[in-house]
């Protein structure tokens, strides 16, 4: 990084992106470390497994199909609400827009 640095002050073009570049340059050299340390861990004597781990049982799965004919009550109730107060408002506003003079 020293290295880098004292190469990039020099330009003027370095004096501008110079502090970004040497951001990104050692966050790639930290995770790059940070990979290197956990693959290291993970590969360690310590954490490998002396007994295999016994193999679960089988997952069994049921599917379900439930197929309607049509809206239950409560559906229809709600539609026809809907149907009625739309109507509404429909016959309000064109009766509205039928007494304007244009």
């Amino acid at each position: 990084m020293t290295i880098y640095l004292g190469v990039v002050s020099g330009s003027p073009s370095g004096a501008v992106f110079g502090s970004m570049l040497g951001l990104l340059i050692f966050f790639y050299f930290a995770a790059r470390f940070l990979l290197f340390v956990t693959a290291w861990t993970a590969t360690a004597r310590q954490n490998e497994q002396e007994r295999p781990i016994p193999v679960p049982s089988l997952a069994i799965v049921r599917s379900e199909q439930v197929v309607r004919s049509g809206p239950n009550a409560r559906t229809a109730a709600g539609l026809i609400t809907a149907g009625i107060v739309i109507g509404l408002l429909g016959t309000c506003w064109r009766s509205r827009r039928a007494d304007t003079p244009i």
